[in-house]
């Protein structure tokens, strides 16, 4: 194959914006810690204090399989995650070292990412070693990874087994992917929106098989939570429910920087205080009414019958902007798209003015330099949704080919899911 010649426009314009944003973050937080004297603010550092997510919840992961699980003695607050999580953080309390140990497996999950979009650049025709120094700068200069590092919370292993599923997806192992994507959702929900994958397609067993691992999961942390199913089932109710009125229900200043979803920017526009009251919770249902039908609406009448790369793109936006809360570890969940885009960067009949379009909004997304006060409320993450909101509109109002020229030794003439399943 043909060897290209790097740079490639859109991935030298996606890395300088991601460089010059990241270095004016830099000297903005370098200026206020050490010429102004005053406590950092914003994205960088991420947040004062590391780990924080998984300190928070590793001491009721000391109670797992007994009745106090939900309300450990020393704990002020439930287990607000469905129930198949707790079994990662019990694993984790195997170890003395469980931080580490965590870290060390957000490390090496985005080591791997990055060798294989590397692995698949240069399978493209990209120059070896400019296909793994775009991955690593990629890295370097990843605003979401170094959220996750921080707060280390478990969102790395589901976007280890969304993307895995992704790839299985690619690959043709429909069942595999299904499975993967159904346990995520049981952890978390709304990755069950993945399973959008598979009804573009009319493929409708894999979607059974898909709610199938969710259910099961579900029960499997039901059962082994507690001792018993129906107190595992009465803890995580209670717990939903806390996470709804602590969480959704009000409006937390120290974490609207960090929160993209729709229903947050919602709570910035409408000056009201956000408080657990019947009105809100009015509010709450009927924004999942209308996204439920709008998004319905979307999918059925325009995004199922886009190119596979423009659906993967639209899912993702989705099921990270959708949800009531969405913190910004979330946006990891972009890199798998974002992938698929990078491996198109070279096909003849790629618009590269769209694709340049593309890459400065997953700049702009991926980058820590996007925050600006307004009064005394640091705005950071409702940049970023205004960043995915274009790039929504973008995938879907133009397609990206699915079909080029076949790679060496293959019939197929889908190159990206040669190189996705590779």
């Amino acid at each position: 194959m043909k060897t290209f010649q790097w740079p490639s426009r859109p991935l030298s314009i996606f890395l300088l914006l991601s460089a010059l944003l990241d270095l004016i973050c830099f000297v903005k937080w370098s200026v206020r810690m050490h010429v102004l004297n005053l406590p950092p603010l914003g994205t960088w550092p991420v947040l004062n204090r590391p780990a924080v997510d998984l300190l928070n919840f590793m001491p009721q992961a000391y109670y797992f399989h007994t009745s106090r699980f939900f309300s450990p003695p020393d704990m002020l607050w439930p287990f607000t995650y469905p129930p198949p999580l707790a079994i990662i953080y019990f694993l984790l309390t195997l170890t003395p070292h469980s931080i580490r140990v965590f870290e060390t497996f957000i490390l090496l999950a985005a080591i791997a990412m990055g060798i294989w979009l590397a692995r698949a650049m240069t399978w493209r025709g990209f120059v070896p070693v400019h296909a793994y120094g775009f991955a690593a700068l990629t890295l370097l200069f990843s605003y979401p990874l170094a959220f996750e590092f921080r707060v280390a919370n478990l969102e790395m292993v589901l976007f280890v087994f969304v993307a895995a599923g992704v790839w299985l997806f690619f690959s043709e192992r429909e069942n595999a992917a299904a499975i993967l994507f159904g346990a995520a959702a049981a952890m978390k929900y709304y990755p069950v929106i993945f399973l959008g994958l598979f009804l573009a397609k009319k493929r409708y067993l894999p979607i059974l098989v898909g709610l199938t691992s969710a259910i099961g999961v579900m029960l499997l942390g039901l059962a082994v939570v507690t001792p018993s199913f129906r107190l595992s089932l009465r803890g995580a109710r209670e717990g939903l429910q806390f996470f709804k009125n602590e969480y959704v229900l009000q409006r937390r200043f120290a974490e609207t920087p960090f929160d993209h979803s729709i229903f947050s920017q919602i709570k910035s526009l409408v000056h009201r205080p956000w408080l657990p009251t019947p009105e809100s919770s009015h509010i709450l249902m009927a924004y999942l009414g209308i996204v439920t039908v709008v998004g319905a609406a979307l999918f059925f009448l325009r995004i199922r019958k886009l190119p596979v790369i423009n659906l993967l793109l639209c899912l993702t936006i989705a099921a990270i902007t959708l949800p009531p809360v969405s913190y910004d570890y979330t946006l990891l969940y972009l890199y798998i798209p974002f992938a698929a885009v990078v491996l198109r960067i070279r096909v003849p009949n790629v618009d590269r003015r769209l694709v340049t379009l593309a890459m400065v909004l997953f700049a702009i997304v991926f980058s820590y330099e996007t925050e600006f006060m307004g009064g005394l409320l640091l705005f950071d993450a409702q940049i970023k949704f205004i960043a995915l909101a274009f790039l929504f509109v973008l995938a879907l109002v133009y397609p990206l080919p699915d079909h080029d020229r076949p790679l060496p030794g293959s019939k197929s003439t889908d190159v990206l899911v040669e190189t996705l399943s590779s």
